[in-house]
Parts: C-alpha cells; structure tokens; sequence
C-alpha cells in the first residue's frame, strides 16, 4: 500500500517530483509510516529557501514526508518546502515513509533504525 501511495503522490504532484529522479527503479522496499526526527535528514547542500506552507491546525492535512536512506544516511529529495517549513517551525519529529533503494540499504538500515521508530497509529 505504501508503494501505491508513493506512486500515486508522485503521480498527483509533479512540482515535487523532479523529472530526473525516479523511486521506482531497481528493487526499492517501502518502510513507514513513521514518527521520523527531521535532524536525521542530510540538509546540507540543500538550500532551505522560506517556506509557503502554513503549519496547519490538523497535523493530517499534511502529507507524510518521502525520505530516501542510501548508504547509512536519510535525504528528502522531494517535498523540499515542506521540509523548509517543518524545519523553520522547529518540529522535531514527522510522520515519513521511507523508500530504502535495495536489500544492502534495508540490512542497515534494520541493523540501526528497525526497531527505533514509532509507527504512526493516527
């Protein structure tokens, strides 16, 4: 379902889907929905410009983040405003999906993070 889902934001979303990268390729595993701590996620190079998204009243209007964990690391390669704006109004945490890119990826990341995180009940 979580496959599904991505495929369809992507799908629905193109302005945070650049046209050069591509979540489907090779055998990508789905991990998520969870509570993620945003100061994982690799920031620098990344040029955190001034957001446009409100913090709503409802935390469920907004959708989950989309994080990639490549070779021991997090990056959120889509949803860069929304990131923007989560990391300007100091939240810590944040429902996410994580798309791990192959079998080396999910060892690891099962090794350090599998048994960490909270999955998002609501």
């Amino acid at each position: 379902m979580l496959e599904e889902w991505v495929q369809c934001y992507l799908l629905f979303t193109p302005k945070d889907a650049p046209v050069s990268y591509d979540f489907m390729q090779g055998e990508a595993i789905y991990f998520g929905v969870v509570k993620f701590p945003l100061r994982l996620i690799q920031s620098e190079g990344m040029k955190l410009v001034e957001a446009q998204v409100e913090e709503p009243n409802e935390p469920a209007a907004l959708p989950p983040l989309i994080i990639e964990y490549e070779k021991g690391k997090f990056y959120s390669y889509l949803q860069k405003e929304l990131f923007a704006a989560l990391k300007q109004s100091k939240i810590n945490a944040f429902p996410a999906v994580i798309v791990l890119k192959g079998t080396t990826d999910y060892k690891l990341f099962m090794k350090h993070f599998g048994t960490v995180l909270f999955f998002v009940d609501n």
